[in-house]
């Protein structure tokens, strides 16, 4: 007998080849097969949504978050679909479920972030951010979030700094990117090479935003000589990674 796992690829072939009926009717068997077990009931989810059929996917969801509430996945899947049907206040809990499951989790932390920043309720919003940068410093976009609510709320030394250290570690990931992409052969999938170029392009757009706010910053200061620093800087990297 197959295991689960093993059925579970079966039914991500079947839906990558668009056979939605017959991979959610595998998924149902396998539900009763290992009631305990979440993972067929969100992947039965994610079909009944690609179908158009989120109500559907709804109490799936939220049994198997019932089932692992240790996962933060889950959490985070059930909160997506509940904020997508306009249910803010159950997405709201269900992403902090989510973080108090596993608070390294970014789209919890980003998704609560923007929640709060909607309500006004600022302050939680760059808490939660500054939480997701201490936790995971080198990640980009709770920095680039982070830096601008700070200058929003008047803190410009703050979020001056947050967006130098944006820029240094933009510049790292672009290396890396680069040192992947070409380290890549004929035979490397085109999914990730994808990925590879996708992480390439957000490293290289975020250190030039990064750049820029930091010379707009000394331009307000009157610190013409560093501003124009700041933009050649930027400029080298755009014209170097070109």
């Amino acid at each position: 007998m197959r295991s689960v796992r093993d059925q579970l690829l079966m039914v991500e072939e079947l839906r990558q080849a668009g056979a939605r009926e017959q991979a959610l009717a595998l998924c149902r068997d396998l539900v009763r097969e290992a009631p305990r077990n979440p993972d067929p009931l969100r992947a039965a989810a994610q079909i009944a949504l690609e179908a158009g059929r989120p109500q559907l996917a709804l109490p799936m969801l939220e049994r198997a978050a019932a089932l692992a509430p240790h996962r933060a996945d889950l959490h985070c899947d059930l909160a997506a679909l509940l904020r997508d049907l306009g249910e803010d206040a159950g997405a709201e809990e269900t992403f902090a479920k989510a973080v108090a499951a596993d608070p390294a989790c970014q789209a919890a932390q980003l998704a609560l972030a923007e929640i709060y920043e909607a309500q006004g309720r600022v302050g939680d919003a760059i808490r939660h951010l500054d939480m997701l940068v201490g936790l995971n410093p080198a990640a980009l976009q709770p920095r680039t979030r982070l830096a601008l609510l700070l200058a929003a709320s008047g803190e410009e030394e703050r979020a001056a700094e947050i967006t130098r250290e944006t820029m240094r570690y933009a510049e790292t990931a672009l290396a890396e990117s680069y040192r992947r992409i070409r380290s890549q052969g004929p035979g490397t999938p085109a999914d990730e090479k994808d990925v590879e170029r996708l992480a390439w392009s957000y490293a290289l757009l975020s250190g030039a935003l990064a750049g820029a706010d930091i010379a707009r910053f000394e331009e307000r200061r009157g610190e013409i000589g560093a501003a124009l620093r700041s933009y050649r800087r930027v400029l080298g990297v755009l014209i170097g990674e070109a």
